[in-house]
């Protein structure tokens, strides 16, 4: 964010990046790599082998017990229903050609496929 009007972000392109700068509002989209996992390089790993893990409870950082886990959670699941999909099916043989006038015209007839 730059400042209460602007953003400035930094675009992925063959060969570097480019930084742009665009006032709000605005639309910004990623491609799927932004999630995929990535090797971890060796001065990284060695980089990390230095570092302490350190782990924040709840009273670590003060935070309300009543607005945190499930007691806090504004979405209270009441009930789980398991639904059974019940497919119709059926195996057609004969000439192609056959075969694929009689896929259509059951299509049809279920309303799959409009008829014309």
């Amino acid at each position: 964010l730059v400042g209460e009007d602007a953003l400035r972000a930094r675009f992925h392109i063959e060969h570097g990046f480019i930084d742009v700068e665009v006032k709000r509002p605005v639309v910004i989209a990623v491609e799927k790599t932004i999630n995929e996992p990535r090797c971890p390089t060796l001065w990284g790993t060695i980089w990390l082998r230095e570092r302490k893990i350190i782990r924040w409870s709840a009273d670590d950082v003060g935070a309300d017990k009543a607005k945190i886990g499930l007691p806090g959670s504004p979405t209270q699941v009441s009930d789980v229903i398991t639904i059974e999909l019940k497919r119709k099916s059926e195996i057609l043989s004969g000439e192609p050609s056959d075969v694929a006038r009689l896929l259509v015209q059951k299509l049809q007839a279920d309303s799959a496929l409009p008829k014309g």
